[in-house]
């Protein structure tokens, strides 16, 4: 496909991505960074002029691909797919999630290489032109702020791109925005058994190796799921980093094929996930032999149109 048709498809496509590129890039070429870095041109020479054109355009493109990451055009699509996993696999299969997880990944780090290659062009020396001198005479090299526009560093403009994952090889874990499950890239064994609650705290994961030979010496339990899907702090709309109470002897998408801890990044997932273990929605229809409840009402609302009761 030629990049005509690219872009008049994607606009089709996505109607809001193409107003949100128009906007934002009206709003960078009104800015005082860029109006700025331009009045430190010269405008007396075509190299000098296409070369501040040129950097301009270049400068655009990283700070464009951040607003465009921290938009809530993003985190609303993120929402909408891990939904939609939710409502047809009910988290039993996370493929989708983590085919999600690597494209997000891949645009963070194309705005991480670019901020690097621009703030590496804002450093490369010119040859300025110099009256008098000699044919055969090497140019001086000067600092590029002598002819030609300079912008600020990259670096002051856009703030690296904060995950939960930076610190992890690329090869071997996600790269997730702040709202999706991963898979944390240490094994069970090497897992460091402490779990994040809602409440922004460590709690003990009870595991064989950690449970105390005295029965005086056991550890506080850790709240339960219906404690915690009750808790202020996931009653908004809003992100963290949770992994379920019941750690790996969860049953219900909490953990990993490999054995690792599920660890929920939005307030709406993680509370999701607990409804499955509180089963708060209770059938009250006479003669019902449910007596476990089901986790969301839809199901409630679906077993009471589709099971006879009495």
């Amino acid at each position: 496909m030629d990049p005509a048709g690219f872009f008049e498809a994607s606009a089709r496509q996505y109607p809001e991505l193409g107003d949100f590129v128009r906007r934002e890039v009206e709003n960078l070429l009104r800015s005082r960074d860029t109006a700025n870095g331009l009045s430190q041109g010269r405008s007396d020479c075509l190299f000098a002029t296409s070369e501040a054109y040129i950097s301009l355009l270049l400068s655009l493109l990283p700070r464009l691909a951040d607003r465009l990451l921290k938009s809530p055009l993003i985190e609303d699509y993120i929402d909408s797919q891990v939904a939609e996993v939710d409502a047809t696999t009910d988290f039993s299969d996370l493929t989708p999630i983590t085919d999600l997880t690597e494209r997000e990944r891949g645009l963070r780090l194309l705005v991480e290489r670019l901020k690097r290659l621009v703030d590496e062009f804002n450093k490369r020396p010119i040859f300025p032109s110099q009256p008098g001198r000699l044919a055969n005479e090497p140019p001086a090299l000067h600092p590029r702020s002598i002819s030609s526009p300079t912008f600020p560093p990259l670096s002051t403009l856009i703030p690296s791109i904060p995950s939960p994952l930076d610190d992890r090889p690329p090869t071997t874990q996600p790269f997730l925005p702040q709202s999706m499950p991963v898979r944390p890239s240490m094994s069970r064994e090497g897992f460091n058994p402490l779990a994040r609650t809602a409440y922004g705290e460590s709690i003990p994961v009870d595991t064989p190796r950690d449970r105390p030979e005295s029965p005086d010496l056991v550890p506080e339990q850790p709240p339960t799921a219906r404690e915690l899907v009750n808790a202020d702090q996931l009653a908004h709309r809003g992100k963290g980093r949770h992994t379920c109470p019941h750690a790996f002897r969860c049953t219900k998408g909490g953990v990993n094929a490999d054995g690792t801890l599920v660890i929920f990044e939005r307030n709406s997932h993680f509370r999701t996930h607990l409804q499955k273990h509180d089963r708060p929605f209770k059938c009250d229809l006479p003669g019902c032999a449910n007596r476990v409840g089901f986790a969301r009402i839809d199901q409630l609302n679906r077993h009471k149109a589709t099971t006879r009761h009495g």
